[in-house]
């Protein structure tokens, strides 16, 4: 016998009398199927031990069950993340000193249920692209797509997104059920609330907090019930602005693999603006660097990493070393630019302790000047013979392994030239820009 066909939490059969439909293709009916569990969004929760070692054979069939549950789990939440292109995207400010030029002829797309991270400093013009996506901006000249169709032109009521903010935005008089439900009651969805609550509830790890107050939780709490409300409209694209801000690291990081979980298991598209690139690192499917309205690079955080496109990219995408062109060090390894400075990475000298070995002999020869216990990471400082000084950072259990170096005490330094570049400082300056 067939079961019947509804979206997650809708209402029985009987009780819908004018189906919702937001998008047209989501009013092709979905079988039924059973929810997933919570999300582990706590740090006790990450530190649970773990399931002992299992055949080969029991563990593949595991892993297709995990698989299975996904996909049912896709198709009962009622959420499809959309392919979202901008394409040419201009916004330009009056103001009393010019034409400010937020965003400046920007092209990027957003595959269906991935994750993208907007980075770049202040006045760089990722936060005005949010809003520009969402339609709380009007573009100067450019489109928004959505899985092709344009949208341009379209409220922010009708674009089917689902927003998360660094405040919250929670109403304190409403409990967190009527706070995940305002959405849907709002639109006058036919759906069965209480059963969206109970789902969204499950999803985010908050079972059992429905009756409560937002005053009545942790920060933590709080966000999460600000993603659960964000989800409980079916929205094609999620859009976080520094949704983690406001919480401590062990909280942030714990969240951040929660919205990964979730992101990845209803497939919602999903585009948060960060200026922690740590965070981008860690959840981003996809990392859009801006500088000045426009895009510097755009690529999967490895790529970004390893393989930075511009001066402005390096400098900014974690930490490097900056010496001028003509120094020891740079003349050593035999590294040739027309530009004044050069810039490496700590994570790229290599640091030998005896001028025997034959790495050495290619070294530029130097001096410990301080050391610092920086926690989990030990900073030497080191200062050449021409008086140019750069940082050099190891984890504690290599450098008590490996280095163990005094103050005062002579080693030999060498960075691959490959991994060098030269600049000058109006190339790495992020100032915002006014015409």
């Amino acid at each position: 016998m067939a079961l019947p066909q509804r979206r997650l939490g809708a209402a029985p059969a009987a009780q819908q009398q004018q189906p919702f439909v937001q998008h047209a293709a989501r009013s092709q009916p979905r079988p039924l199927r059973r929810r997933a569990g919570p999300v582990l969004a706590s740090a006790e929760a990450a530190a649970a031990p773990q399931q002992s070692a299992q055949p080969p054979a029991a563990a593949a069939q595991q892993q297709q069950e995990q698989q299975g549950q996904q996909a049912a789990l896709q198709q009962s939440v009622g959420v499809h993340g959309a392919r979202v292109v901008v394409q040419d995207m201009v916004k330009h400010f009056q103001t009393r000193r010019g034409v400010f030029k937020a965003v400046n002829g920007v092209d990027v797309a957003m595959e269906p249920g991935t994750i993208t991270a907007l980075l770049g400093p202040s006045g760089s013009g990722k936060t005005t692209l949010l809003r520009l996506v969402a339609g709380l901006e009007e573009p100067t000249a450019g489109r928004v797509l959505f899985d092709g169709e344009d949208v341009t032109q379209y409220g922010v009521q009708d674009r089917d997104l689902g927003f998360v903010f660094q405040g919250y935005a929670l109403f304190k008089h409403m409990t967190v059920a009527d706070n995940i439900t305002f959405g849907p009651r709002m639109r006058k969805m036919n759906i069965d609330l209480e059963k969206r609550v109970e789902e969204l509830l499950e999803l985010t790890g908050l079972q059992g907090l429905g009756g409560r107050y937002p005053p009545q939780l942790s920060g933590g709490q709080r966000q999460r019930v600000a993603m659960a409300r964000a989800l409980a409209c079916n929205p094609r694209l999620m859009l976080l602005d520094e949704p983690f801000g406001a919480l401590d690291p062990i909280v942030r990081k714990s969240l951040r693999n929660g919205l990964r979980d979730i992101v990845k298991r209803i497939g919602v598209t999903t585009v948060i603006v960060t200026h922690d690139q740590e965070e981008a690192w860690d959840i981003a499917d996809q990392v859009v660097i801006f500088n000045k309205g426009a895009i510097e690079q755009q690529g999967t955080p490895q790529e970004v990493g390893r393989a930075p496109a511009s001066p402005f990219v390096m400098n900014f995408v974690g930490d490097v070393n900056h010496l001028p062109a003509s120094s020891q060090l740079v003349r050593k390894m035999n590294f040739h630019t027309d530009k004044p400075f050069v810039m490496c990475r700590p994570a790229d000298i290599t640091v030998h302790t005896s001028y025997e070995s034959p790495e050495a002999a290619a070294s530029a020869a130097a001096t410990v000047h301080d050391k610092q216990n920086m926690g989990k990471l030990v900073r030497y400082y080191l200062r050449f013979d021409d008086g140019v000084d750069i940082d050099f950072s190891v984890p504690r259990r290599q450098d008590e392994e490996q280095y163990d170096l005094d103050v005062g005490q002579r080693v030999y330094v060498s960075v691959p030239p490959e991994r060098m570049m030269g600049f000058d400082y109006a190339e790495v300056d992020g100032s915002a820009v006014t015409a």
